[in-house]
């Protein structure tokens, strides 16, 4: 089964595995590449944190107990290169 979620598609309350393997909560309904997530403080638990990270990062969404792959669109895509390109270039 090659089964995808669109990013624009996950919404408040989902579960999402970053590529680095932290799971994050999400806590927006937004669209696009910045998404406001929950997550617990490495070292500090059971202490959480709020902020906004790149949808770019996440690998996996956890749909009805199972890890389903995060998809984007073209234009996403192309944002995402830009933006890694200016970070390498900072």
């Amino acid at each position: 089964m090659n089964e995808t979620v669109m990013i624009n598609d996950i919404k408040k309350g989902a579960t999402v595995r970053l590529f680095d393997g932290r799971d994050v909560v999400v806590a927006d309904n937004k669209k696009g590449m910045i998404r406001m997530i929950t997550c617990d403080v490495i070292g500090f638990e059971p202490m959480q944190e709020t902020g906004s990270i790149y949808a770019y990062e996440w690998a996996f969404v956890k749909v009805e107990g199972d890890w389903i792959e995060v998809s984007m669109t073209p234009a996403q895509h192309r944002q995402a290169r830009i933006v890694q390109f200016s970070m390498r270039n900072w």
